[in-house]
């Protein structure tokens, strides 16, 4: 089991992992009330339309505290569709609370998911593939589900927390290769292929074999960045006419009733 303490930072405990994830400081856009799931204006909420993915993985999300105040921020959106995702607010060193207890009670072998674009991670990077978790039944003698821990921040803040976590140290590392653009348009990554925590999550889903969650998932995301693009813009509410939210919102209709 990894080594190192664990923080007194409790994580939240349920599918809505980042409502026990409070900002640190006040929030961005605070006047306006906001749904707390989605984090959107309330005119503009789009949880009717979330789906519930049943995949074969687990999620905790260690979150920058900058994160925290930020609407715009996707990883909330991982633990509003993907049950049993957890969150928790980085603490330099030191493993969250639960973390270990959490990765034996639900038979878990956690992956650090980070570019491999330094020699000690390199060194212990595993390659992204369906049948990952059996694999790990072979070696371990029984059947464990992998547990994705994703640093959520900037790239500088992500860099950052994985040289400083030491609890992370023994952990493999899914290097996680992609050619595909960023297509969310609220912010902005210094990297040529950066995605943002959303995009990783269905890169990883689709990764182990979870292609329709990992589409889902992904038109859930497009539907997210689209409607704050046209709150931000000045809209209220989806117009009648347009196309791509309405074929967003149909494939996720057609989904939650199946």
């Amino acid at each position: 089991m990894m080594s190192g303490g664990e923080s007194s930072n409790p994580p939240s405990h349920d599918g809505r992992a980042y409502r026990d994830v409070r900002p640190r400081r006040r929030q961005r856009g605070y006047r306006a009330p906001r749904c707390l799931d989605c984090r959107l204006p309330e005119a503009g909420c789009i949880c009717d339309y979330r789906p519930t993915l049943d995949v074969r993985a687990r999620f905790w999300l260690v979150v920058h505290e900058l994160e925290t105040d930020k609407p715009t921020n996707t990883g909330r959106l991982i633990g509003e569709c993907i049950p049993g995702t957890r969150a928790s607010v980085w603490e330099t060193r030191e493993r969250p609370e639960g973390f270990a207890a959490f990765v034996e009670r639900e038979r878990l072998t956690p992956y650090l998911v980070f570019p491999d674009d330094h020699e000690k991670r390199a060194e212990r990077a595993v390659e992204l593939h369906p049948d990952m978790s059996r694999s790990d039944a072979l070696r371990q003698g029984e059947d464990r589900v992998p547990l994705f821990v994703l640093l959520d921040g900037t790239w500088a803040q992500v860099r950052r927390m994985a040289r400083k976590a030491e609890w992370l140290a023994e952990c493999p590392v899914v290097a996680l290769r992609s050619d595909a653009i960023s297509r969310y348009g609220l912010r902005h990554t210094t990297t040529e292929h950066g995605l943002c925590t959303a995009e990783v999550a269905a890169a990883l889903l689709d990764g182990i074999g979870e292609h329709e969650a990992a589409e889902l998932f992904s038109t859930y995301f497009r539907l997210f960045d689209l409607q704050y693009r046209r709150l931000r813009a000045g809209g209220a509410k989806w117009d009648d006419d347009d196309p791509e939210g309405e074929a967003l919102k149909e494939r996720l209709r057609l989904a939650n009733r199946t």
